[in-house]
């Protein structure tokens, strides 16, 4: 694995890519295959939603991130991308908190349904 960075932006590898993602996802996976079919919809529309949102968020920062603010604005340079990188850290889900709030969902259907 090999990173590439630039500036204050680090540039990910496909591979750290995809075991990120697969950090994040496989928890998902796994509560998603334990699930009857009407139940299994349903939760995936809402994970759907979830990972558009998401996408959504990381767009916003990352082009929040990468614009630099005109010297003429007033602002310094350190307290903006200090600012990005409130951004940035906000919209992140760590796999932990991922797990927590997977486990919290499970044990709500189980409340519902038990």
């Amino acid at each position: 694995m090999r990173r590439r960075e630039r500036a204050n932006v680090v540039v990910l590898s496909s591979e750290e890519k995809y075991c990120y993602a697969k950090a994040a996802f496989e928890p998902v996976m796994e509560h998603l295959t334990g699930l009857p079919s009407p139940a299994f919809y349903a939760a995936l529309r809402s994970w759907k939603q979830i990972v558009i949102r998401g996408m959504e968020e990381v767009e916003a920062s990352s082009s929040d991130a990468t614009s630099i603010p005109d010297e003429s604005s007033g602002s310094d340079i350190a307290d903006s991308l200090d600012d990005n990188w409130e951004i940035d850290t906000a919209s992140d889900i760590a796999p932990a908190d991922l797990i927590d709030s997977m486990n919290m969902i499970r044990e709500l259907e189980e409340m519902e349904h038990g």
